[in-house]
């Protein structure tokens, strides 16, 4: 997915010498999927057993999910921590 991302969006700024596109025109990165994916993974899994009268349990902060202390609420994991936000060489052109 990155790989992609990165052709796509090279492409689209090598086509036109105007604007740069969108960010949220193109698709995601890897780990953001990723994230994505295992949120996508609960959400199925919380409807399929949704009538059942003793559901299995499952930690949402396993399935891209945190939780915040100080509200107590649950929060989407959009990109893992320890990932940056951008290639370096996109960072340096920002």
């Amino acid at each position: 997915m990155s790989i992609t991302r990165q052709t796509l969006w090279a492409a689209r700024v090598g086509k036109s010498g105007k604007a740069m596109p969108s960010l949220a025109g193109l698709p995601p990165t890897t780990e953001a999927f990723y994230e994505n994916v295992k949120r996508a993974h609960i959400q199925a899994f919380t409807w399929k057993h949704a009538l059942d009268a003793d559901p299995p349990d499952l930690d949402t902060c396993d399935y891209g999910w945190r939780k915040d202390e100080v509200s107590n609420n649950i929060l989407p994991i959009t990109i893992a921590s320890n990932v940056a936000l951008a290639p370096l060489n996109v960072l340096k052109m920002i």
